[in-house]
C-alpha cells in the first residue's frame, strides 16, 4: 500500500483538512459507498502517520482493522481504496470550488443554475451585478479578462435558449471579448518564452507561433494589453535603447491605477530581468537604469511578498547599486532590510559591498 495513489493524496493533505476530510465523510448529506468502511481504512491509514511503513500498512493488516470479523479476500481492500480516493477527491475538489480565492467560479456556477432553472429575471440581476462588481472592484488583468469572458459566454447562453431573431445573440461581444482574453492571454506567456529564451538560450523553432497581433488604432481599449505588447516589442528588438526602457517604465506608471497590482509587479520584474540580461551581455549603460528601476520598484511595494524580500531579489538589488556606484545608499538598504532575510545572505552581501 505504501506507494499507492491514495497514499500519495492523503500525504498531500494538511492536518486541519484531513480532519474537515473526515467531518465531511461523516455528514449524513454526503452519499458516501461503504462510508464506515472508509473512514475505518482513511483512520487506519492515518495512524500510520508520519512513517507510513510497510509493515503498517501490509495489506492483510489493514484488512482485519477494518473488516474484523472477516477472512481476507484478494481485491476487497483495493476497491475499498479507490472508493475512499473518489471521496477525498471530491472533498477536495469541493473545498476548492468554495474557496474565497474562487469567487469567480461560484459566482459563474450560480448564474448558470439560474439560467438553467428558467429564472430569467434572477439571472439578469445576478449578472448585471456581477459585472458591475468586477468593473468597480476590480482592474485589468489576464483573470479580469477571463472573468468577463465567462460572463458574455452566460449572456449568449440565455440568449440563444431564448430563441431571439431581433439580435445577434450577444455573439459580437461573446467574440469581442474571447479576442481580447487570448490577446492578453497570448502576449503574457509569449512574452515569458521569450524573456526565459534569451536566459536559456533556447533555439526559438515556430517564430510566427509567438507574434502577438498588432491591433489598428482604437480597436483594443486596454492598457493591460498594451503594456504586454510593447514588452512584447522590447523582447523582440534586436537592439536595445535607454530611451525604450525609460519611455516603457513611463507608461506603465501613467496606468498603474487601472492595472492589477500583481499584473504591475509582474510587468515590472520582465523589465528587471531583461534589464539584468543585457547589463551582463555588455550593456553597462543600462546600469542607471536598472538601479532606478529597482528604487522605484522597492517604493511602490513591488519588490516585496507581505513584508519579506526574496533573498535573491535582495542580493541582485544591492550589486547594481554597487555598480552604479551607490556604495553608501547599498549600505543603508542593507541594514534597513537584513532583519527580513536569512543571516547566510547577509553575510554574502556586506562581503560584496
Amino acid at each position: 500500500m505504501k506507494n499507492t495513489y491514495l497514499l500519495e493524496v492523503i500525504k498531500a493533505f494538511k492536518p486541519v483538512e484531513l480532519e474537515l476530510a473526515q467531518r465531511f465523510m461523516e455528514s449524513p448529506v454526503v452519499s458516501i459507498s461503504q462510508r464506515k468502511e472508509q473512514l475505518l481504512l482513511l483512520k487506519a491509514i492515518l495512524a500510520c502517520a508520519p512513517e507510513f511503513s510497510d509493515q503498517d500498512l501490509e495489506k492483510r493488516q489493514v484488512f482485519q482493522q477494518i473488516y474484523p470479523d472477516k477472512t481476507y479476500v484478494d481485491g476487497k481492500l483495493e476497491k475499498l481504496m479507490v472508493e475512499l480516493n473518489k471521496t477525498l477527491r471530491n472533498f477536495a475538489v469541493q473545498q476548492r470550488m468554495m474557496s474565497e480565492h474562487n469567487q469567480d467560479q461560484q459566482q459563474i456556477e450560480w448564474m448558470s443554475w439560474l439560467r438553467e432553472r428558467g429564472m430569467d429575471n434572477r439571472f439578469q440581476q445576478a449578472v448585471t451585478k456581477y459585472e458591475n462588481e468586477l468593473r468597480t472592484n476590480r482592474k485589468e488583468s489576464v483573470e479580469f479578462h477571463y472573468a468577463l469572458l465567462n460572463l458574455r459566454y452566460q449572456e449568449y447562453l440565455w440568449e440563444n435558449a431564448n430563441n431571439k431573431l431581433n439580435d445577434d445573440l450577444k455573439i459580437g461581444q461573446l467574440i469581442k471579448q474571447l479576442d481580447l482574453y487570448y490577446q492578453t492571454q497570448k502576449a503574457e506567456l509569449a512574452n515569458q518564452f521569450l524573456l526565459q529564451r534569451k536566459t536559456a538560450k533556447i533555439h526559438l523553432l515556430d517564430r510566427d507561433l509567438f507574434d502577438i497581433k498588432e491591433p489598428a488604432a482604437g480597436e483594443v481599449e486596454s492598457p493591460f494589453f498594451e503594456i504586454a505588447l510593447q514588452i512584447h516589442r522590447l523582447l523582440r528588438s534586436e537592439s536595445c535603447r535607454i530611451e525604450d526602457f525609460r519611455q516603457l517604465m513611463a507608461f506603465i506608471s501613467e496606468n498603474e491605477l487601472q492595472i492589477d497590482f500583481k499584473a504591475i509587479k509582474n510587468f515590472y520584474a520582465y523589465l528587471r530581468s531583461y534589464c539584468s540580461l543585457l547589463i551582463d551581455e555588455g550593456h553597462t549603460e543600462l546600469v542607471p537604469v536598472l538601479f532606478e528601476l529597482f528604487k522605484s520598484d522597492l517604493e511602490k511595494g513591488y519588490l516585496l511578498e507581505g513584508e519579506q524580500m526574496h533573498p535573491n531579489t535582495y542580493l541582485n538589488f544591492v550589486q547594481i547599486a554597487i555598480r552604479a556606484n551607490e556604495v553608501n545608499w547599498a549600505f543603508q538598504f542593507t541594514e534597513k532590510f537584513k532583519n527580513n532575510l536569512e543571516r547566510i545572505h547577509i553575510f554574502s552581501v556586506e562581503n560584496r559591498v
